[in-house]
């Protein structure tokens, strides 16, 4: 065993050789080859065991001629088989008696060190440059195992305080009433504007919205919301064209910015009769027609009274 590893450690002083001649090579062959022959014929079991051990090394990055004369010991009676598996063993981990250095642990949430490999087994005629001879002589290895994800506090974040919305006007009406009477939507339109605060669309500043507008086009009809009598069929520079009708019980409706008026005061109007035609008089952007409701002179929102 002592001689084995003496030849072993002298063997591996010496550079290896890149290239064998081919008569060495022919004659190791003989050699394992008869080897192999009468172990198999006269004892199959230790051929086995003392075959698989050495594939498994010659698989690896080893010494093939100290493994050659580990085998040609036990072949030549030097040694026993135990002691020639044992030597073989020891050619994996470095030199015999020695333990394999132990593999650098990267702590839990570092970053690991890169490990370096042996050298990449290459196709011949093939020279890898840049990224690739790179990626082929460097490999990071995670070495531990990953800790279970743990839970982040979350920073609890105050609630921002809502600035509150300004107070309604006192000449607007928070009973919620709507009308004991049959009504109809003055404009075949959709809301483009809703009753209440808003940023006016010509002055820019915040102001409260008393009624709907309807986004309808030039010369639409515009219908009486209820049976009434017409109060007022008039002209002003912000409502431009307007009516306003009275529809008894308290409750009155007012249309702005008509381009036509198709009715006087003291006229009166059944639920659904056409009477002025949309435009865009007075303080208006486009055409529309705004709407606005009253119950005993406090402005309603008109949208929950429609149909």
């Amino acid at each position: 065993m002592d001689r084995i590893e003496h030849k072993l450690r002298r063997g591996e002083s010496r550079p290896r050789e890149k290239e064998s001649s081919g008569g060495l090579r022919l004659g190791v062959c003989l050699l394992i080859f008869a080897a192999a022959f009468c172990l198999k014929t006269f004892a199959p079991e230790t051929a086995a065991e003392l075959g698989g051990e050495v594939l498994r090394r010659i698989d690896g990055d080893l010494d093939y001629q100290a493994v050659f004369a580990a085998v040609g010991s036990f072949v030549s009676g030097e040694n026993t088989l135990g002691e020639t598996v044992a030597v073989i063993r020891t050619l994996g981990s470095g030199e015999a008696g020695e333990e394999a250095a132990p593999v650098p642990v990267s702590a839990p949430g570092s970053e690991p060190e890169p490990v370096p490999v042996p050298e990449a087994r290459l196709a011949p005629g093939f020279e890898p440059s840049g990224a690739a001879e790179d990626a082929l002589r460097t490999v990071t290895l995670l070495r531990y195992e990953s800790p279970a994800r743990p839970v982040l506090a979350v920073e609890e974040v105050p609630e921002l305080p809502i600035a509150p919305e300004p107070d309604l006007p006192e000449n607007v009406s928070t009973a919620g009433e709507t009308p004991p009477f049959p009504v109809c939507r003055p404009a075949e339109a959709e809301i483009g504007s809703a009753f209440g605060w808003r940023v006016h669309p010509v002055t820019e500043d915040t102001r409260f919205h008393y009624g709907l507008d309807f986004a309808a086009p030039e010369g639409a009809p515009v219908y009486a919301f209820a049976d009434g009598e017409v109060l007022v069929s008039g002209s002003s520079e912000t409502a431009g064209n307007y009516l306003v009708l009275s529809h008894g019980e308290g409750w009155v409706s007012q249309y702005f910015h008509c381009s036509e008026l198709y009715c006087e005061a003291g006229d009166r109007v059944t639920r659904g009769d056409v009477i002025a035609a949309v435009g865009q008089t007075g303080t208006a952007t486009g055409p529309n027609l705004h709407f606005e409701l009253m119950k005993d002179g406090a402005y309603v929102d008109p949208a929950p009274c429609l149909p």
